[in-house]
C-alpha cells in the first residue's frame, strides 16, 4: 500500500513562528556505579519532532480532517509532506550565485519527510476569519 501524500489543495509551508524543527536524539545515558556517564547510541534511525502550524481556511480545514480521518486512519498511518526545510530552495555554489540548468533555470531541492501526526492529535484554533490547525510531526525519514 502507498504512502498519501499531504493533500496539494492543502498549505504546503507551515507558518515560520512558532515553527520549531527539534533534532533527534538518539543517544542513551547511563550513570556508571564510579564516575561519569556511558553514553551509546540508542536506535538506528531517531524520529525528530517538528512543530507545525498551518494557516487555513474553513474549507482546508474540513478537507484537513477528512486527510486524517480517511487516508492516514486518525494519525495512525504515515505520509508523506514536503520537508519545511529544505523543499524548493534553491541550491548556491561556493560563491554565492544561484546554480541554474542549460537554460538558466534555478535549480531547487525536492525533499520530502516520513512522517506521522504524533500521538497528540492535533489542535484547531480560530484566528480572525481562519483557523490554525497546529501538531507535531514525528519525521521518520528525510527523502531528497
Amino acid at each position: 500500500m502507498a504512502i498519501p501524500d499531504w493533500p496539494s489543495d492543502l498549505p504546503q509551508r507551515v507558518l515560520r513562528d512558532p515553527f520549531r524543527d527539534q533534532g533527534p536524539q538518539n543517544r542513551i545515558f547511563n550513570r556508571m556505579d564510579n564516575g561519569g556517564e556511558r553514553v551509546r547510541l540508542g536506535l538506528k534511525r531517531a524520529i525528530r519532532n517538528v512543530n507545525c502550524v498551518f494557516l487555513m481556511r474553513e474549507d482546508q480545514v474540513f478537507r484537513f480532517e477528512r486527510f486524517y480521518k480517511e487516508e492516514i486512519g486518525e494519525g495512525v498511518r504515515q505520509f508523506s509532506i514536503p520537508d519545511q526545510r529544505r523543499d524548493g530552495r534553491q541550491i548556491l555554489l561556493s560563491d554565492g550565485t544561484v546554480w541554474t540548468d542549460d537554460d538558466g533555470v534555478p535549480i531547487t531541492v525536492v525533499a520530502n519527510w516520513r512522517a506521522r501526526i504524533s500521538e497528540e492529535g492535533y489542535e484547531i484554533v480560530p484566528f480572525g476569519l481562519d483557523f490554525t490547525v497546529n501538531f507535531t510531526l514525528n519525521v521518520l525519514e528525510v527523502s531528497l
